[in-house]
């Protein structure tokens, strides 16, 4: 991918649509033999969401940034950050309205990989909701973690092994 710019905002979506479409085919085959939602599968589905996400960030980590370095990364996630927040602003302007739009559902779906750390503090800090979305909104600078410190020193080692052989 030549524009880097964009490949967090462009992961983070992938990784939301599989994280998506995995959860809702969890939740209607758990559905499918029951007349009722019970406490048991929320936790279920929170829980195989939990290992989900953990194995995409990884798997995205390891697979879409080793040629990036840790500043691009962080300006590729600033974008993601900076969409975050205005979707989260834009929510909650609605719902002062009392109105909620089910495009959120959608709008937040770029997200949803990011979440579920907003979700696993909510369920077991006792503090306030709007306190513990601020670190879930920073959640991919963690991207940085696969980053190099420097690619054109790579690509310099890279190309004097292939020399070399």
């Amino acid at each position: 991918m030549k524009n880097k710019l964009l490949r967090v905002p462009l992961v983070s979506l992938v990784a939301g649509l599989i994280l998506s479409a995995i959860e809702h085919n969890v939740v209607l085959r758990m559905v499918k033999d029951s007349t009722e939602w019970t406490l048991k599968m929320g936790d279920t589905v929170y829980y195989f969401s939990l290992v989900l996400c953990v194995v995409l960030f990884i798997a995205a980590g390891l697979f879409c940034f080793k040629d990036m370095t840790k500043k691009e990364i962080a300006k590729s996630a600033s974008l993601v950050v900076l969409y975050q927040i205005i979707v989260l602003v834009a929510e909650q302007l609605f719902q002062m309205f009392a109105s909620y739009s089910i495009t959120f559902m959608y709008l937040f779906v770029p997200v949803s990989l990011y979440t579920t750390l907003y979700q696993m503090l909510l369920k077991n800090l006792p503090l306030s909701s709007f306190i513990l979305i601020i670190p879930s909104m920073f959640t991919p600078y963690l991207f940085i973690l696969f980053g190099n410190k420097d690619v054109e020193k790579l690509k310099t080692e890279m190309k004097s092994t292939d020399t070399a052989q």
